[in-house]
C-alpha cells in the first residue's frame, strides 16, 4: 500500500537531477570563463605588461600565456562538466 501522494513521486524524480545541474552549471560557468580568457587574452597581455613595466626587471608576459590559461581553464571546466554529468546521482 502506497501512502505518498503521486507528486511526492515525482517532485523526488525531479530532485534527484539537481546534483547534476549544479555541477554542470559550474562547468559551463568555468569554460565560460576560459573562453572569455581566450577572447580578450591581447587586452589583459597588454594591461599586464604595462604594469609590470613599472617594476624593476622588466618582466613582460608573451602574447600566448594568458590565450594558454585560458585553454587550461576551458579543459578544466569541460572535465568539471562531464564529470558532473556522468558520476551526479
Amino acid at each position: 500500500m502506497n501512502f505518498w501522494p503521486r507528486g511526492a513521486i515525482a517532485f523526488q524524480s525531479q530532485v534527484e537531477h539537481v546534483p547534476r545541474l549544479v555541477g554542470s552549471l559550474i562547468g559551463f560557468a568555468i569554460v565560460i570563463l576560459g573562453a572569455a580568457l581566450i577572447t580578450l587574452s591581447m587586452r589583459l597581455t597588454r594591461g599586464l605588461n604595462v604594469m609590470y613595466a613599472q617594476l624593476p626587471g622588466h618582466f613582460q608576459y608573451p602574447p600566448w600565456f594568458v590565450r594558454a590559461f585560458g585553454g587550461v581553464v576551458c579543459a578544466f571546466g569541460l572535465v568539471i562538466l562531464i564529470l558532473s554529468l556522468i558520476l551526479g546521482q
